[in-house]
């Protein structure tokens, strides 16, 4: 691929971007909302990834003793 061929590339995908910016801002609220939804749907499909895993259950136990102080407290 020379220079002026390289040059067409990147015209022609800044193209395509500037008419994607336009078809999203086009869309409704409605649509919007749908899209993400959709998004979330499938997210739930896809299998979490252990170091997700690790942190999120990490979290949950920090949550856990957080309450159990606070019932400590209340007693």
């Amino acid at each position: 691929m020379d220079k002026e061929l390289a040059r067409q590339y990147v015209e022609r995908w800044k193209a395509v971007e500037e008419i994607e910016i336009a078809e999203l801002r086009a869309l409704t609220v409605e649509e919007r909302l749908r899209r993400f939804f959709q998004l979330c749907d499938a997210a739930r499909h896809f299998p979490e990834h252990p170091a997700v895993r690790a942190l999120r259950e990490r979290e949950i136990e920090e949550v856990r003793a957080r309450w159990c102080k606070l019932k400590e407290g209340y007693r």
